[in-house]
């Protein structure tokens, strides 16, 4: 693809991301799901793009005001990133329309604009902002988060050995005994120790809440709003899959998913 076709798809996902109906991801994995033709380098470039305009969305909020669009969002990122706009959306085919007058205008005050609301420039809705305590626990929420995975029925160690075979580096995560940590971003279908099931994706957050149940081979699991099943299988793990576990949720779609998982 070329940049500024890839910049046209980053505005149609985007487009459907400000809806708020849907999590991002969702609407990227449904994205590239029903346009097979695009290559993995140009999903990453248009997936990062999307997600690194998502972190700075309360800022280009206020720069832009009464303005605010997909395309403007896309436009002040590229600006911020060095690239020219103007050269992008050119009007050709797969690429964004030419910018309007009124675009450029109120691009023109967005970069201009410098009284931003301090919530605004922590990425944090104002109602949110006062509650934390902690404004480096926000700064770390705007970063992109690591690839966390989770052994499955074998030792971490064991498991980060078969991943460094693949060439795929993974180191042990802080607090989880269980899990692996990539701070890059990597693609696990073509992955065999995921594909073998001896790893299986859940941020360590998840693996602790897991853990902290210290649920038994004998015991009786009942896991409410488990979503697509990621705590139940690792609560599964756990158990030596002996047990029993009951998976519960309103979303039949989500919790159709811990079938193939399992």
């Amino acid at each position: 693809m070329k940049e500024a076709s890839r910049i046209q798809a980053a505005i149609e996902i985007l487009d459907e991301v400000l809806k708020d109906a849907l999590p991002a991801d969702n609407l990227l994995e449904q994205y590239f799901k029903t346009r097979r033709y695009i290559g993995a380098k140009d999903r990453r470039f248009i997936a990062e793009l999307v997600w690194r305009v998502i972190r700075h969305r309360c800022k280009y909020t206020e720069m832009l005001r009464n303005h605010v669009s997909a395309r403007l969002f896309i436009a002040l990122n590229l600006i911020d990133t060095g690239s020219d706009i103007e050269l992008l959306f050119n009007g050709e085919n797969y690429a964004p329309n030419l910018l309007s007058k009124e675009e450029k205008k109120a691009l023109k005050e967005a970069t201009l604009f410098e009284s931003f609301n301090v919530s605004a420039l922590d990425e944090c809705p104002e109602w949110l902002y006062c509650k934390f305590s902690d404004k480096n626990l926000l700064a770390s929420l705007n970063k992109p988060a690591p690839v966390d995975v989770r052994a499955n029925l074998t030792s971490r160690e064991e498991a980060q050995r078969d991943l460094r075979k693949e060439g795929l580096f993974f180191s042990l995560t802080p607090y989880s005994p269980i899990g692996l940590r990539s701070e890059e971003r990597i693609n696990l279908r073509n992955c065999m120790t995921y594909q073998d099931g001896k790893i299986e994706v859940m941020d360590e957050g998840s693996q602790l809440l897991a853990l902290l149940c210290q649920a038994k081979p004998h015991h009786k699991i009942i896991d409410y709003c488990a979503g697509a099943g990621g705590k139940s299988l690792a609560i599964a793990a756990l158990m030596h899959n002996e047990g029993i576990i009951w998976a519960h949720d309103i979303n039949q779609e989500r919790l159709s998913r811990i079938k193939k998982r399992a």
